[in-house]
């Protein structure tokens, strides 16, 4: 079967990614199960650059492009995202979330998650807490629920098709 076939429907993506951005929380202290202080922001979505031959994930933590470092898996109508990006650690602003993973709720909204390495704390244990709730969705057409659909469906496509 030819997959490119089945890529008509996100054809739109050539002109407007898609992405879900959230809020975040991540716990005060490693240790902290109570105490949440603000995260960063966490952006996840598709596009469709034009030198790309498919969509391809984009993954941010504020401003700083993970996608490469990262993972999108779908169970079921959860999203699962890990990043992972230590081997960056000497050129990433101290801030940034180096080791982390988030699962996407089903209705998309919200996620749950943890830190285990941070520039600041690339070390340790237990992993710090880490939560988000969508606050915006940007680009997804009239005809998807949603931007965590459109997600989903394209995160599927490219497990189906060989593409991670």
């Amino acid at each position: 079967m030819d997959h490119r076939a089945s890529l008509e429907k996100f054809s739109f993506l050539r002109e407007t990614p898609v992405k879900a951005v959230f809020a975040t929380q991540i716990t005060a202290s490693r240790q902290a199960t109570e105490n949440w202080l603000p995260g960063l922001l966490f952006t996840l979505g598709y596009t469709w650059p034009k030198e790309e031959p498919n969509p391809v994930p984009m993954i941010l933590l504020d401003k700083v492009e993970c996608s490469r470092n990262a993972a999108l898996i779908r169970d079921g109508l959860k999203l699962i995202i890990t990043i992972n990006q230590s081997d960056l650690a000497p050129v990433l602003p101290a801030s940034v979330y180096l080791v982390a993973r988030a699962t996407i709720s089903p209705s998309g909204r919200a996620f749950e998650g943890e830190v285990s390495s941070r520039g600041d704390d690339p070390t340790g244990a237990p992993p710090y807490g880490w939560k988000g709730t969508m606050q915006t969705m940007l680009g997804a057409p009239a005809a998807h629920d949603d931007a965590i659909s459109v997600i989903r469906a394209l995160t599927s496509w490219r497990h189906d098709n060989g593409l991670g």
